[in-house]
């Protein structure tokens, strides 16, 4: 097992390269659920609207107004929880929500 071997050729556990792998992972899993969120509020304001929208619709919606900053809000909130996870110690998890 990496990291736990007594082996003379062993290969251990590099802490910066984890480190650094597991921060990329975690920066391309917040991106990939901001952009479902968005979605997400551009598909229930597009329904909101008309009752039926098709994917060209949502890829061509242009947010303005209320919508637009309410996106802006939760990319800036998203982002504060992911800087704050990364340099508090949490003793309670709930603290992130």
């Amino acid at each position: 097992m990496p990291g736990f071997a007594k082996e003379k050729n062993a290969v251990g556990l590099d802490p910066e390269q984890d480190i650094n792998g597991l921060l990329h992972m975690i920066l391309e899993l917040a991106s990939e659920v901001s952009v479902l969120s968005d979605r997400l509020s551009v598909l229930t304001a597009l329904l909101g609207e008309s009752g039926s929208v098709d994917d060209e619709q949502i890829d061509r919606f242009v947010p303005q107004g209320e919508l637009a900053e309410k996106l802006n809000t939760d990319k800036r909130r998203l982002t504060q929880r992911l800087v704050a996870a990364s340099t508090r110690d949490y003793d309670d998890l709930s603290q992130l929500i």
